[in-house]
Parts: structure tokens; sequence; C-alpha cells
């Protein structure tokens, strides 16, 4: 009211301008924060381009195999190759997911994935180009490769060891099914990396091996021909005579029979413990199971129970047995005098089998075949389908159950029923390979004389 120019204004007029002033100040006001607003996001929209050109250029080094440091972001951890296999190994032992053999196998196809792209360099290492040469480089190198190479002691020279191996070999390649299990070790690997975050992608779509690749490298496993059967069961092991040098084991005589007359497959029978020979519904019989450390089962299936034929008790076959049991003073012993490997006890037999009795007695096929101990189970399989007991064919269903085959939804009691039982036995002692056994005897064999 003492405003001086009220006299000319008037109240009201006074009014008017002070009103005026309060909009021009609001108004200001409202720019400034407007521009501070303006300021704000001009920055985060710089922060945020600077994070894209900073992700930019990470997967660039990273694709191009850059060493600089700016391939180390967040959402990727570091650690050398030789660490994320050992933290890998550590993280499935953990979880009793691999079996000791696994274990040993899984090792070894990782320690040569690890030599071939260098232990030490970091994880972020394994891209595309890494991985295809890891497969091409591997794809050159002979089985066995460290039998022939001796390999270097420092883990830097390795990569450029096979790498030149690879180059200049001149023995025979890698089969298909052994780069498969190379692959198959290394591809769970990779795909770990990804899932503990040291990889982003784990391309393992590189390190496949097609049908058409395996069916070229690998021979077809047959069973034995009459004459094949007519030369092992007629060998020096059912004669008379040892041969020179001949240094005789007791399961060079009952496995082939056990394979013969059974079906069970090499590792089944070369783990069998004492306690696996069993009297079940009063018939002599083995039990196939994984009761044991270093005992395992290809399939659920393959737990079972299976009658010995006649001709090989008649052998003598619970001599042997009560004799192991005095020798060993325990139920617990494996049945047969095994040495330990580290890929299991079978892995004698087949040595044996392979490289000693199966050139001896001349079991040659043609082509792209072989026989092995495993055609002891293709022959009794065939001979088993193709038995009569009375008028019939044996039921697919009991060939399944002694054979430890799947079965679909049948449900199938480990001993079987009493009736199904003896059946079995009926059935094994029926089988006939057109050979004459009745000479064959445990006593004899070791009654063998060295042949002049």
């Amino acid at each position: 009211m003492k405003d001086p120019k009220l006299d000319s204004k008037g109240l009201q007029g006074v009014v008017d301008s002070y009103k005026k002033k309060i909009v021009i100040d609001d108004l200001r006001d409202t720019n400034e924060n407007l521009q501070i607003e303006s300021m704000q996001l001009m920055r985060a929209i710089e922060r945020q381009k600077k994070a894209l050109k900073h992700k930019d250029e990470t997967i660039h080094a990273l694709s191009t195999r850059d060493p600089s440091p700016s391939r180390s972001i967040d959402t990727i951890k570091t650690i050398t190759i030789a660490q994320a296999i050992v933290k890998y190994v550590k993280f499935q032992i953990e979880r009793n997911t691999w079996s000791d053999k696994i274990i040993r196998q899984r090792k070894g196809y990782l320690s040569v994935f690890a030599d071939i792209v260098g232990q030490k360099n970091d994880i972020s290492m394994l891209n595309q180009d890494t991985i295809t040469e890891y497969q091409r480089i591997l794809r050159q190198l002979p089985a066995n490769v460290n039998k022939y190479y001796e390999l270097p002691q420092a883990v830097e020279l390795r990569p450029e060891h096979y790498k030149k191996i690879a180059q200049t070999t001149n023995k025979n390649k890698l089969s298909a099914r052994g780069l498969e299990s190379h692959f198959n070790s290394v591809k769970p690997f990779l795909t770990w990396c990804v899932d503990i975050g040291y990889l982003t992608k784990d391309h393992r779509k590189l390190l496949n091996v097609g049908k058409r690749e395996i069916q070229k490298t690998q021979k077809k496993v047959l069973p034995f021909s009459s004459e094949h059967l007519s030369r092992i069961l007629t060998s020096y092991i059912y004669s008379e005579y040892r041969l020179p040098r001949e240094k005789p084991n007791a399961f060079q005589f009952w496995m082939p029979l056990l394979g013969l007359f059974t079906g069970a497959r090499e590792s089944e029978i070369a783990n069998l413990r004492i306690s696996d020979i069993k009297i079940i519904n009063d018939i002599l019989s083995i039990d196939i199971n994984d009761n044991h450390a270093g005992k395992s089962l290809k399939t659920e299936a393959s737990r079972r129970c299976v009658p010995l034929a006649k001709i090989i008790i008649d052998a003598g076959f619970e001599s042997f047995v009560e004799h192991r049991i005095k020798s060993c003073n325990t139920n617990d012993s494996l049945l047969f005098e095994l040495p330990n490997h580290r890929d299991g006890v079978a892995r004698a037999v087949s040595k044996w089998f392979n490289e000693n009795f199966k050139k001896k007695c001349n079991l040659t096929t043609e082509g792209n075949t072989k026989v092995c101990f495993h055609s002891f189970r293709h022959t009794f399989i065939n001979k088993l389908g193709s038995t009569k007991v009375g008028n019939d064919l044996v039921p697919d269903r009991i060939v399944k159950e002694i054979v430890g085959h799947e079965m679909g939804d049948v449900t199938n009691d480990v001993y079987g029923h009493e009736h199904d039982y003896v059946l079995k036995k009926e059935i094994i002692d029926c089988i006939d390979y057109g050979i004459d056994l009745s000479t064959i005897s445990y006593s004899r064999f070791l009654k063998r004389k060295p042949k002049k």
C-alpha cells in the first residue's frame, strides 16, 4: 500500500503487476529445471554409448583372439583352459556322475584337448577358430599318439608338438569311433563353460562325426562261423598239450566257454566275483550285477542271472570255484585272477584274445569285418533264437531275459519265476554248435604237457 506508483495505477494495477512478475519467475524456474533434466539425459546417453562401444570392442577382440585386456568384461570370467578343466572334472566327481573308468577316460581326452589348444591360454580363446583347429589336428593324429611320439614336458610346447605330428605323420589315423570318444568328452565340457559363465558360446556343433564316416572306418563285428568255433574248441587250450612259453591262466579256459554258453559280455564275465556263483532254483548260475566297486552294467536290463550249461558244469566248473574259495579265503575276490588295469580287469582278456589266441587259431575274416570276444555273444544270441524246445522256437522274451536286452514295458525280475528259470536252463542245455565237447575238461587243461 506504500508503493509510490499506487496513486497513478491504482490498487488493481499494482496487483496485476505483481501477478505478471510471479508468472515470469515461475517460467524461469521451469526452464532451468528442464535444462537440468536435459543435461542429465545427455550424460546418461553418453554413458550408454561408451558402454556399447566397450562391448563392441570386446566382442571384436574375442572373435579375433585379441589378447588385449579389453576382452575382460563383467559377463565373462577369466581362467586358463587347464584350470577350467580341473574345475569341470572336480564338479563331475562331486556329483558322482562318472565311474572310475569314465574319470580316467575323460581326463585323458580332455588332456589331449588342452595340449592342442594350449593349457595356459585363457578360456575365452575357445572360439570358433580354435575349436575348428582342434578337430582338424585331432583328425590327423594316429591312435595312441603318445606311444609313438614323446610328449614335451613343457606344456607351452605341446600345441606345436601336436600340430607338427598332424602335418608329418604317416601312421594310421584315429578311427571315427576314436574321434567320437574325444569329441564326446570335450562337448559337455564346452557346454559347462557356457553354463558357468566362462564362455558365451560352446561351438559344440563343430565336433561331430558323421554316420558315414563311422561306417567307413569301423569294422563290423561278426558272429563266429562254424569253422571259427571248431578252431577255438579244438585249439591248444582244450587239447592235451600246451604251447612253448605259454603261461596258462584259468580265465583262458573258462572265458570262451562262458561267453559261448551264456552270451554274457566280456566285462560281465571278467568282473564276476566268487560270490556271484549261486544256486538258484537248484540250478548253478552266474549273477550279473554291479554290487562291487569296479563293476558296472550297460543297462538296467543287464542285471540278470543266467543258468550254466551242462557242458560247463561237466567241464569241472564247480571244482574250479571251490578251489578259488579255498585259495582266496573270501567270496569277495574275483572269480578269475586278472591283473588290474586302468580300463578294468577285462582289458587283460581282450588283449589275450585279440593279440594272442585269435592269431594262433587263425580266426580271420574278409573285407571290413572282424571277430573278437564280443563275437561269442553274437554267436550265442543267433543260436539261441534258432533253438527249439520241443517243436517251438525259444520265445523272444526268454532270449532277451537271458542275454540282458531291454524288454520295453515288460518288467523283468532278476531271478525270474521258477518255471521260467527252469525253462531257461533247459533251453541253454539244448544249444548245439555241432561240435563234440565231451572231452573238454578243466583238469586236463591243468595237466597239459609242453608240446614237443
